[in-house]
């Protein structure tokens, strides 16, 4: 490479040295800020200040500006010598800069280490008082908490003995009473108002009337084989033992033709 080609490189790196400069003097001015805003939290640190580097950062530049003047000054006449003492010069900048950046450092750690401490200081007394309060809610609700839990202990027995009443009475309701119901739903189900049933003497009625020559004379043959069916079917609630036994249940309807009239046949599909 020619000696102006050495020289253009030169150039270059002075150029992004310069770059590097001014972003590391920025990023300086931005930590700086910060330092002041924080160190007013802690007394002892009030009168500290971090080191000046932005005059030392301005006389680097202007440095490498002055190194770039004359690299152009020797490119133009190489045989031109420019006695320029610039190590000792970039040396005692840079070991000054370097000084107030190690001094810095440390402020800044100490500063830190502040911080941390008073984030977990803070931390520290936050848990206490929740502990505190917690522990005073307790003491003036003493009495409604062990009310509370008796309740609970309570509440969780009922609902087991809950359970198995169902399981056994199906709801404490007398299978007598059950039959009444449903026979008396079917009976409205088959025969709309023409026939009622009185659950408490548990007889037929024809029109809400008691039936003077007697069912055997009134009812038809059809009617009487839909009335038997129709109690067959409300006598379900005599033959199971638990609730759960409902699910259990299913029937066979045989011949239901020739048993019955034609005006009930279709009323033995419904799906009891």
């Amino acid at each position: 490479m020619s000696l102006r080609g050495v020289i253009l490189e030169l150039k270059k790196e002075l150029s992004a040295l310069q770059a590097r400069i001014s972003d590391a003097s920025k990023s300086c001015l931005r930590v700086q800020a910060s330092y002041n805003e924080l160190k007013i939290y802690f007394p002892d640190l009030v009168t500290e200040t971090l080191d000046s580097i932005d005059d030392k950062f301005d006389l680097l530049s202007d440095e490498y500006t002055l190194i770039d003047a004359f690299l152009d000054l020797k490119s133009k006449d190489l045989t031109k010598p420019q006695n320029v003492d610039w190590v000792s010069r970039l040396v005692g900048i840079e070991t000054a800069l370097q000084a107030s950046i190690t001094a810095n450092n440390g402020k800044i750690a100490v500063l830190s280490g502040k911080l941390a401490k008073a984030g977990k200081q803070k931390q520290d007394i936050q848990r206490a008082a929740c502990i505190s309060m917690i522990e005073a809610f307790r003491t003036k609700k003493a009495p409604a908490l062990a009310n509370f839990k008796l309740l609970e202990t309570s509440g969780k027995a009922l609902a087991v003995e809950v359970i198995n009443l169902k399981k056994t009475s199906g709801g404490k309701v007398s299978a007598r009473d059950k039959v009444a119901v449903t026979f008396e739903y079917l009976l409205g189900y088959v025969f709309g108002a023409k026939y009622t049933f009185d659950a408490a003497r548990f007889v037929v009625q024809r029109n809400k009337s008691d039936m003077t020559r007697g069912g055997d004379r009134t009812l038809s043959e059809g009617e009487k084989s839909v009335l038997g069916f129709c109690y067959y079917l409300a006598q379900t609630h005599l033959k199971v033992a638990e609730a759960d036994d409902y699910n259990k249940v299913f029937f066979i309807i045989d011949d239901p033709v020739s048993s019955v009239s034609f005006d009930y046949i279709y009323s033995k599909a419904y799906p009891f």
